[in-house]
């Protein structure tokens, strides 16, 4: 597997391992045990993109009506962009790797 899908898989992981803990730290549980299953099926998955970009796009058209995972992890608190933009960029990228490493293999 391409090493740039693996890293981009992985960096989506650390930011999720991040917004974690401060959900815990903010005493938000709610918010840190759906961030916590979405990072614990990535992790279990992170050799497989098909089934990354299927785990990750399933999780934002879920939250989507919400305005981005953030929001919707957090109920009611709006984070304003900056924070959203931290995860959806390397959401995005780690989607990108992964479909064209699919492409590349004729799936």
């Amino acid at each position: 597997m391409e090493h740039s899908v693996v890293t981009d898989i992985r960096k989506v992981i650390e930011d999720l391992q991040v917004l974690e803990k401060s959900l815990g730290a903010d005493g938000n549980h709610d918010g840190k045990a759906r961030v916590f299953q979405v990072r614990a099926v990535l992790q279990q998955k992170e050799n497989d993109p098909e089934a990354c970009i299927y785990t990750i796009v399933h999780i934002q058209r879920m939250l989507r009506g919400s305005g981005g995972l953030f929001t919707a992890i957090q109920p009611g608190i709006n984070p304003g962009p900056a924070q959203e933009t931290q995860l959806d960029e390397p959401i995005e990228k780690m989607i990108h790797s992964c479909r064209s490493f699919l492409e590349d293999q004729g799936r």
